[in-house]
């Protein structure tokens, strides 16, 4: 059994009750554990065990209900926003001829409406808008009409061939029977309906293309195309066809197109794509470099070690593109009122219709009730509702990216603003996670030395923690040893076996627990302890062989966060496995205090206290908790804390439990999200308030409340042309976000 996360283009959707509908009917399919469609670009990204169900039974439960879904033999890497951009654009002239036609035929019929020629114009022009032009959209509605469903399309359908057929009648009827008061005719309005829905539906596309235009920017920084070694010649090749240990060439000017290790030339190199310092760094043979950085100057030659997806970079656009597809809980009223929004528009439409032809005494009731009901079923919008929040969410997504802080999940936009309290990780979160070994003293005689130099480099060399990256540049060098049973006990340290002896390596509280007889150093680790030093010892059943001190420095800038936190009404905590000293200055200096610092904790004790602070309720509302951490040990608290950041240069299991990544791993982007969050809800609130209100205000005006009391009739060509209007304000609204700036 595999579980793969595969993406797809959709074809068909025409609105947001669309989309609901697709990932509804897909939740449902045997196999499938998630589906989610970003609704600016169509694209489906879907999760599903392909031992019960596979991408051609995905694609036919779409066509099911449809739609359809492109199932490609090779998939593309990355779906290319810009690709659909340029369709989008390529469609303009179609439109344009569209609304030439439908404005031709309403010019004809105000000219002369009664002439044969008129006549025959109008219904020629209309018939070719209506059916050439509107082909997508009645085809959509008609094989979802043959499925059950219901859509935007089918409001479309439905009002513009009401509006055409009626006229086609009356067309019939005038010049079969001459009569004093005959059949006013709309054709133009049939090709209005379709014309200026099409173009309306064309600036949204062009709009939402626009909101996933951060996702473009990052794209940009991986080149099509690479200069690569091929049978001892260096030739050019697709990105995509290049493998993991192929050498590639780089020259001056060029873009890195893979995350690789340098084995000739050298570089100054500009890695702010990925860190956000502008500062050029200098890179030469033996360097890791990353995909997407770019070389100011020099030549490199380079072994490909994270292709596409797999290198720094593809795994930011991936982080994207899935934040993308996630919804809020804020969305799932939208979705469910957009679900059955249709439905209730057409028994509007069909009571609109009714009640004129039998309340009102006019003689032509029913022509007057005809053309309401068809003005509703136009004005209706269920895309400003469904493109309230997602919108707003994927520009705020690309806003993230653009600050170099990726979203895992779009739920995070949403109660990062609620933030309280936030409790920090120490070592390589509040502080740079380079400790250095400042002090040390050996308790063996000069003969075990090596041997133990050898143990304690194997020991740390299988660690990924930032106290065993300081041992090992200590130490420089090593034999690995062959060590059996080797295991990390999270918040303690490392034990192994070797040679049929039990060792161990951790802080002090391990060492204690292991029994290990410290009182011939104990004055000594009581000293370094006041200094604030890390203590690691290690030792063999009971016996210490060497105690190391470590210091770490604080993150530049620090100060500033803790302090604009602060201001947000936020207060921030530490939470440390380290000792109390250690942790008292760093909550000093951090300017958090030592009143809300703990130390000495294991990776239990964290989530207990961050659990315990989010059952506390003030005025009715439980606490919103955050956590910032890097490790392997911070993964508990990151899954318990409500929203949570880790730190690109931590541990992958602490990333991938995280809600937002800093991958530029400064601290000020913390109050940055929280306030991108509180301009995010702005908007969303914003959209739907105006959606809501669009809707209500407008559906009773289309069905006649006003032709009483103010002799107020709405045509369906100005009914179609509002919905269009409510469908790009809640659009543009959205794009405000990309204006967001961080408060640097």
């Amino acid at each position: 059994m595999a579980v793969l996360k595969k993406t797809y283009q959709v074809l068909g959707i025409g609105c947001a009750a669309c989309v609901a509908r697709i990932e509804t009917t897909l939740s449902k399919v045997k196999g499938v554990r998630a589906a989610n469609i970003d609704i600016t670009t169509n694209i489906l990204r879907v999760e599903f065990d392909d031992s019960v169900v596979n991408a051609l039974q995905i694609q036919r439960e779409v066509q099911k209900i449809g739609y359809d879904m492109v199932v490609e033999e090779k998939e593309a890497l990355f779906y290319q926003p810009q690709d659909r951009l340029q369709q989008t654009k390529r469609r303009l002239p179609i439109f344009l001829l569209g609304l030439l036609g439908a404005f031709t035929a309403w010019g004809v019929m105000l000219y002369d409406h009664h002439a044969l020629w008129s006549v025959i114009t109008q219904f020629v022009l209309s018939a070719l808008v209506t059916y050439w032009l509107g082909a997508p959209i009645h085809v959509r509605a008609l094989r979802q009409l043959r499925h059950g469903q219901f859509s935007m399309d089918t409001l479309l359908f439905l009002s513009s061939n009401t509006v055409f057929i009626y006229s086609l009648f009356g067309m019939v009827s005038n010049l079969v029977v001459t009569s004093t008061n005959p059949y006013p005719l709309f054709f133009d309005s049939s090709a209005m309906i379709i014309s200026i829905i099409s173009f309306g539906k064309w600036l949204e596309d062009l709009a939402k293309s626009k909101a996933a235009s951060n996702l473009t920017a990052l794209m940009k920084l991986q080149p099509e195309h690479v200069v690569v070694l091929r049978d001892g010649t260096f030739v050019e090749d697709l990105l995509n066809n290049v493998v993991v240990g192929d050498t590639l060439l780089v020259k001056s000017g060029e873009r890195l197109p893979v995350d690789g290790v340098i084995i000739e030339g050298s570089g100054s190199i500009n890695e702010s794509s990925m860190t956000g310092e502008s500062e050029l760094v200098y890179r030469n043979t033996g360097a890791t470099v990353y995909a997407g950085t770019f070389l100011d100057d020099g030549s490199i030659q380079l072994r490909a070690e994270h292709v596409g997806a797999d290198s720094q970079l593809g795994q930011m656009i991936t982080q994207v593109q899935e934040a993308q597809t996630s919804k809020p809980q804020i969305q799932n009223l939208a979705d469910k009122i957009s679900s059955i929004f249709v439905p209730i528009i057409i028994g509007i439409a069909l009571l609109t219709f009714l009640g004129w032809g039998l309340i009102s005494s006019a003689p032509d009731a029913w022509r007057m009730g005809l053309i309401a009901a068809a003005s509703v079923l136009s004005i209706a919008c269920p895309c400003a509702l469904g493109l309230a929040t997602p919108t707003a969410i994927i520009s705020a997504i690309g806003v993230a990216a653009q600050e170099l802080v990726l979203v895992k999940d779009a739920q995070g936009l949403q109660i990062a603003r609620e933030l309280r309290h936030i409790y920090f990780d120490k070592t390589g979160t509040l502080t740079n996670g380079q400790p250095s070994v400042v002090k040390f003293h050996w308790c063996v005689d000069e003969e075990e030395k090596m041997y133990v130099r050898d143990l304690l480099y194997t020991l740390e060399m299988r660690s990924g923690h930032a106290l065993a990256k300081a041992v090992v540049a200590w130490l420089r060098t090593g034999e690995m040893l062959a060590l059996e049973d080797y295991h990390i006990i999270p918040g303690k340290g490392i034990v192994c076996s070797y040679q049929g002896h039990e060792f161990s390596l951790g802080n002090l509280d391990f060492a204690k627990e292991k029994k290990v007889n410290l009182l011939p150093i104990n004055d000594r680790l009581r000293d370094w302890s006041e200094e604030g030093f890390t203590l690691v010892t290690l030792q063999q059943e009971g016996r210490i062989l060497i105690a190391l001190a470590l210091t770490d420095t604080i993150r530049q800038g620090i100060g500033n966060t803790i302090t604009e936190l602060q201001e947000m009404g936020i207060q921030c905590h530490i939470l440390s496995g380290d000792n109390l000293q250690a942790t008292t200055r760093i909550a000093i200096e951090s300017g958090v205090g030592v009143a809300n610092m703990a130390s000495g904790l294991l990776p239990a004790d964290k989530a207990a206290r961050i659990q315990e602070m989010r059952e506390v309720e003030v005025n009715g509302k439980r606490t919103i908790v955050g956590v910032v951490g890097d490790g392997t040990n911070d993964a508990l608290a990151i899954t318990t804390a409500d929203v949570s950041f880790a730190m690109a240069s931590g541990d992958d299991i602490s990333k991938s439990c995280a809600t937002f990544t800093l991958v530029n791993q400064n601290l000020y982007s913390i109050p940055t999200i929280i306030r991108l969050s509180q301009a995010t809800m702005r908007i969303i609130r914003q959209n739907l308030f105006w959606a809501v209100i669009y809707n209500f205000l407008a559906i009773p005006i289309a069905a006649g409340v006003l032709y009483v009391p103010l002799g107020l009739k709405m045509h369906p060509m100005i009914s179609v042309i509002a919905m269009s209007i409510s469908s790009l304000m809640v659009v543009t609204n959205s794009l405000r976000l990309r204006n967001f700036k961080a408060k640097n």
